[in-house]
């Protein structure tokens, strides 16, 4: 083949390592650059058939997975994807019984599958690549249209690299850990910024002190964005405002206020933050001139706090955030060595907020706009893992 006619992602002498080593890869996938690959550029070109990196039958990958990392890695998405879009009202069961279907699907049809050979555009330019099967190759045309399934994404995995995919230390529960790591290295960046200078008192949450509080010029702050829905809210009012001032006050009505504000005072206590504002809480509901200026000051308040926590899930705010406590969250994390190279699933896209109730809101689009800092809370598919020995 010509030299002008080699894809950039073709290894012309690879490394050799015996079966059963570190890092092995099949006659096949030894041949595939993974590095240059993720680090081309985005493209909104579709590939041609042709181009399409040819991987092997499912029989084929199932059948090479404890040898080869690559094919391994697909083995295992191929089968996991099968679950993606039930029902999760569905028992373990259930799903199992209905993967295993499709699955046999899959291999009684027994067509190639492929590993896309450009990088699509995404909302934070991270490096993804796609696997696709038969059918989805032949349909893609045109790649605004033709988006392969976001559960078939494969991502680098690299804990010091911001916009690669890194491990998750505990699927059932948020890593707080990564969440300072993310706001001091924000900070960093944007000394001087953030600085709030209100000219009303703003009511916060103390987090610490479990009271209210009133924050001085320039303190930080955490906002709180979510969709209320028909739940009864526990809510400030002229009434009770009086008897939330001292230290504890919140403890006594902490059976009344709902999931997701319990979890996120939670949450900020353990990002190491210690006021949170909550619109429910720190505007007296049944005082029309508090809410006009409260109300008026919605852009400065959310536009200079340090973080909005969007809670991306639920129909109210009795759902709550899931990882705050274990057992509340389950997440399927695959990672296979390819070469040198951890690579693995994508779990999830935390910018696709499409078909969920809080991006359906007035108040919410105009949280999610005017936030310098977002942090997306969604509920992760549980996936039940089947294991096809051939």
């Amino acid at each position: 083949m010509p030299e002008l006619m080699v894809p950039i992602w073709y290894n012309k002498s690879p490394k050799i390592n015996s079966q059963g080593s570190e890092g092995y890869l099949c006659g096949t996938c030894r041949h595939i650059n993974m590095v240059a690959l993720f680090r081309q550029k985005v493209s909104k070109e579709s590939p041609s058939i042709r181009e399409y990196i040819a991987l092997a039958t499912p029989s084929k990958l199932l059948g090479v997975t404890k040898r080869c990392g690559l094919c391994s890695l697909a083995a295992r998405i191929i089968a996991a994807d099968t679950g993606i879009d039930l029902p999760t009202t569905m028992s373990e069961d259930q799903i199992r019984a209905k993967k295993k279907e499709r699955m046999n699907a899959i291999l009684d049809k027994d067509d190639s599958y492929y590993l896309c050979p450009i990088r699509f555009p995404s909302t934070f330019n991270d490096p993804k690549l796609y696997i696709c099967s038969e059918d989805l190759r032949k349909a893609t045309k045109d790649l605004s249209s033709h988006v392969p399934r976001g559960s078939m994404a494969i991502r680098w995995i690299s804990n010091t690299s911001p916009n690669f995919g890194r491990l998750l230390q505990n699927p059932d529960r948020i890593d707080f850990g990564w969440i300072r790591e993310r706001m001091q290295l924000c900070d960093e960046r944007d000394v001087g910024k953030l600085d709030y200078r209100h000219g009303i008192e703003i009511r916060v949450i103390d987090v610490h002190r479990m009271c209210l509080a009133s924050i001085p010029d320039g303190a930080r702050y955490v906002t709180l964005s979510y969709a209320w829905g028909r739940v009864k809210q526990f809510v400030l009012t002229r009434k009770n405002e009086s008897s939330l001032w001292y230290d504890g006050s919140l403890h006594c009505e902490w059976n009344h206020i709902p999931k997701t504000i319990q979890d996120s005072i939670k949450l900020v206590r353990e990002i190491g933050e210690r006021y949170l504002w909550v619109d429910a809480m720190c505007i007296i509901q049944d005082d029309p001139q508090d809410q006009q200026e409260q109300i008026a000051e919605m852009g400065d308040i959310y536009g200079n706090s340090i973080l909005t926590i969007c809670i991306c899930c639920g129909e109210d705010a009795s759902y709550g955030i899931p990882g705050i406590e274990s057992g509340t969250r389950k997440t399927f994390q695959v990672i296979e060595l390819v070469g040198k190279l951890a690579i693995g699933n994508d779990i999830l896209d935390s910018s696709d907020t499409t078909n969920i109730k809080w991006n359906t809101r007035a108040w919410t689009m105009q949280e999610k706009v005017l936030s310098q800092r977002k942090l997306h809370l969604r509920q992760l598919r549980k996936l039940v893992v089947l294991a096809y020995k051939y």
